[in-house]
């Protein structure tokens, strides 16, 4: 009974870490160079879908940073700022498309896209958090910085979602914050609409140094490392087993 009991232990305990986390979720791998260097499996602005007068004048706002991370050897930084007329475009890095189809910033939105694999991230489990490390500069009311975490069926999801369109997120992980330009441990629990759904099929991630498009402080920056999906239900019952085994 003991050896069965412990080789349950293994299995459980061996599922629990198996379960789905995002492909460089450290931002430690990076591909293409200078103004267009991203993250390898994030997107920014720089590989955005944007109207013909919207791409005129498109800068980087998403930066490998080596100075400011938590482990490995880099992190990103992500930056809004200001364009003509004092208008706010939001440093932003999705796992779906960045979208502009109007001039006006407030009018942008992230895409999940189905007919194109750099830009939709397949994703079937479900967890029950999201937890990352972060750092952002702002520490008055002028900004906060956003996450945004969306779990969906087979179609494509925008965030935030479109008016136009029924959309209906199957889980949803959203936070604004700030950090008081330290680095803080962020954790938000995954809010599920239906939990009798089956398993979604794509997560779409987002992190934004600004809390809405369009709107928020041309100096704000966030720093983010070390993104990872929780499964407290599973890792629960791993516990529960590998004490009754050590008990006989």
């Amino acid at each position: 009974m003991t050896r069965y009991l412990i080789l349950l232990s293994c299995i459980y305990s061996s599922v629990a870490f198996a379960q789905q986390q995002i492909s460089n979720s450290s931002f430690e791998n990076w591909e293409n160079r200078g103004a267009k260097m991203e993250p390898v499996g994030w997107n920014s602005l720089t590989s955005a879908d944007m109207c013909t007068f919207c791409s005129f004048g498109v800068s980087q706002r998403v930066f490998k940073d080596k100075v400011e991370f938590r482990s490995g050897t880099c992190g990103i930084r992500i930056e809004s700022t200001s364009a003509i007329g004092g208008i706010i475009v939001n440093g932003t890095v999705t796992t779906g498309r960045v979208t502009a189809p109007s001039i006006l910033p407030s009018k942008g939105y992230n895409r999940m896209v189905l007919g194109k694999e750099e830009f939709r991230l397949t994703f079937t489990d479900q967890p029950d958090s999201l937890v990352f490390w972060a750092k952002y500069s702002i520490t008055d009311g002028s900004d906060s910085a956003l996450v945004s975490f969306l779990l969906h069926d087979e179609f494509e999801m925008t965030d935030p979602p479109r008016p136009e369109k029924e959309q209906q997120a199957m889980a949803v992980a959203r936070k604004t914050f700030q950090t008081n330009s330290k680095w803080q441990r962020v954790s938000v629990p995954f809010k599920y609409v239906d939990a009798a759904k089956p398993n979604s099929l794509y997560l779409l991630a987002t992190f934004s140094a600004s809390y809405q498009a369009g709107k928020g402080n041309a100096n704000a920056t966030l720093w983010v490392d070390d993104v990872q999906l929780v499964y407290n239900r599973l890792a629960q019952n791993a516990t529960t087993v590998t004490f009754s085994s050590a008990g006989n």
